[in-house]
């Protein structure tokens, strides 16, 4: 017995030995795992390391109680397997992190290009219509104010660098002589947003006023032959600003040797500048010595023989200057000046054109207004058979374009030629066209050409036949008072008898029973 019992003692204790062994190595084996880069830096390292730990990896045998792994062992295994999911999950997040990071930097850098981009067009857009209507001098509260947006598109637009609201200049009544002494510096930049500025300012008669004191219009039409389109613009369009105000008209009508200058840009190469010229021009003819003094200066043919190869848009000015002097224009000068010409000529191939715009054609109509106050005017105008043209633009046209020609066609018919022409074969149309009550200028005009129409003994049964009764009804029911009276005038000439004196209140009253 003692000797099993010593046996049994000494395997016991080696037992005891080879698991203190076991247990020692499995600790150092987690150890040097868990020293991360201390010494298995190398890749062919890890993999023999990989090696061991499949090899020391214990496997799980299910038998005896002896034979299992101790509860030490498995609290190791899971403490490990812990740490490992933890590194991955760590891992994973962080470059996750860094991926969506990255995505977002994109993103807000990609949405802040964009909205700089929009903000740069944006500013740009602005910057133009401001540099536009500064160029114009527009009120953004006028009725055509971005008709005049788009059309200034294609003219030249003052530069950044001469915009006046960068511009110090003396304040009220110090500013003008400021600028007025600026006007001949030697420095181009300076020159130019002084009559900037000044084109601004003279909107105001008080600082136009001031202007005259300073002498400014000497000053500025020795700028007018400049090399420098902007200059010769900015002058231009000054001496406009004058001649809108009544004592600006006054001192420039005083000094024709201005106005001779002036009238050399007729030839300009820049359409602004010619376009300013025009329309000082026609403010100056607003005046009956405005007129005189155009006809002295002998520029009535020289803008005659413009007009044919000038602009669309610019045809039209002319064509009103030539209507204000033919019309107002003293016996000894008109209409001989304008008849030499041969212009009645000119004017119907001005209405004929369909390349021309209404525009042109309205005031060739004026023109033809104008022309036709004379009695030579409206022998040329029926024998040149302009009658028919007016009756064509009366039936398809625009109201205004409408109303043009039936006033012009209300001074040919004083001519007896003329009533008898109209009576053959546009009376008819006359009459259709006075059923339209919408525009009361032209009914007027109307009823005025039948008047004339009815001293024809044959124009007269064709009206008392077909238009009696719509004129009675207007001598009653009408609203307007040029209506009621013209209407009466021209029952008065239908029923007018060399025997008989048409009573119009008796037939007023058979017609309302």
């Amino acid at each position: 017995m003692s000797n099993m019992s010593v046996s049994i003692m000494s395997d016991d204790n080696v037992n005891l030995s080879l698991e203190d062994e076991f247990n020692n190595s499995q600790s150092e084996n987690a150890i040097a795992l868990s020293n991360e880069g201390s010494f298995f830096d190398n890749d062919s390292m890890q993999l023999e390391t990989e090696n061991e730990e499949e090899k020391i990896k214990p496997i799980t045998i299910l038998g005896t109680e002896e034979d299992r792994p101790s509860s030490r062992e498995s609290q190791q295994r899971v403490l490990s397997s812990h740490k490992e999911s933890e590194k991955k999950i760590d891992t994973s997040l962080i470059e996750g992190s860094k991926t969506k990071i990255k995505y977002g930097m994109m993103e807000m850098e990609e949405r802040v290009i964009k909205d700089r981009e929009r903000e740069e067009a944006r500013q740009k857009e602005l910057e133009r219509f401001k540099n536009i209507r500064f160029q114009y001098l527009i009120s953004p509260k006028h009725i055509h104010y971005d008709n005049f947006l788009r059309e200034g598109l294609e003219y030249p637009v003052v530069p950044q660098r001469l915009l006046p609201t960068k511009t110090d200049v003396a304040f009220e009544r110090d500013g003008i002589p400021q600028l007025v002494v600026q006007i001949l510096s030697k420095d181009d930049v300076i020159c130019q947003k002084a009559l900037i500025i000044l084109c601004q300012m003279f909107h105001k008669p008080e600082n136009i006023y001031l202007g005259f004191i300073e002498d400014v219009l000497s000053k500025a039409i020795k700028l007018i032959h400049d090399d420098r389109i902007l200059v010769r613009q900015k002058v231009t369009e000054l001496l406009y600003l004058y001649s809108t105000h009544v004592y600006g008209r006054q001192k420039l009508l005083e000094r024709l040797s201005i106005l001779n200058t002036l009238s050399s840009r007729f030839y300009d190469s820049d359409e602004v500048v010619r376009k300013n010229t025009y329309k000082t021009f026609l403010k100056l003819c607003e005046t009956q010595d405005g007129i005189d003094a155009v006809l002295n200066l002998f520029l009535f043919n020289r803008l005659v023989k413009l007009i044919e190869d000038e602009k669309m848009n610019l045809k039209s000015i002319i064509l009103e200057i030539i209507a204000k002097c033919i019309r107002y224009g003293k016996p000894k000068i008109m209409p001989n000046a304008a008849i030499k010409l041969n212009i009645i000529v000119f004017f119907k191939s001005l209405l004929l054109a369909g390349v021309n715009s209404e525009n042109v054609r309205i005031a060739t109509c004026k023109c033809v207004q104008a022309l036709c106050f004379y009695k030579e005017g409206k022998e040329l105008a029926c024998k040149y058979g302009l009658i028919d043209i007016f009756v064509q633009l009366m039936v398809v046209s625009s109201p205004e374009l409408k109303r043009e020609a039936a006033s012009a066609l209300m001074w040919i018919t004083l001519n007896c030629d003329a009533k008898k022409n109209l009576n053959k074969d546009g009376i008819h149309s006359i009459i259709w066209m006075l059923n339209d009550d919408s525009d009361v200028s032209f009914q007027l005009s109307l009823i005025k050409i039948l008047t004339n129409c009815a001293e024809d003994p044959i124009g007269r049964e064709i009206i008392e036949l077909n238009c009696s009764t719509k004129l009675k009804r207007l001598s009653v029911l009408s609203n307007s008072e040029l209506i009621l009276n013209a209407s009466r005038i021209a029952l008065s000439v239908i029923y007018w008898k060399p025997w008989k004196k048409y009573n119009f209140e008796e037939e007023s009253k058979k017609f309302i029973m």
